[in-house]
């Protein structure tokens, strides 16, 4: 019996026009004082005025009672920190 190959074994990475990618997950710095941690997030679009650019971010923060509330806004990308992400390299680890 002859196993899958490589090719067959693994998911390809989403890409869009030109290669680039589909959708991308960051970190969203989030502005407070004292500084607050960033919140993890996921690029659906980006655009582009000027010579500056903007992402349109999906990400949660916590409501008063400490509840889960998802946000979709447009961000500057300077308070983005790209992540990498490879649906591959994570299918030996579990989720809880």
């Amino acid at each position: 019996m002859v196993g899958q190959s490589k090719k067959d074994r693994t998911w390809p990475l989403p890409r869009g026009r030109q290669g680039q990618p589909v959708t991308q997950h960051v970190w969203v710095n989030q502005p407070g004082t004292p500084p607050v941690p960033p919140v993890q997030g996921l690029v659906v679009d980006w655009r582009r005025h000027s010579y500056r650019w903007s992402a349109l971010c999906v990400f949660t923060v916590a409501d008063l009672e400490g509840r889960p509330v998802v946000v979709q806004q447009w961000l500057s990308a300077e308070d983005l920190t790209p992540v990498f992400s490879d649906p591959n390299a994570s299918r030996a680890r579990r989720l809880l």
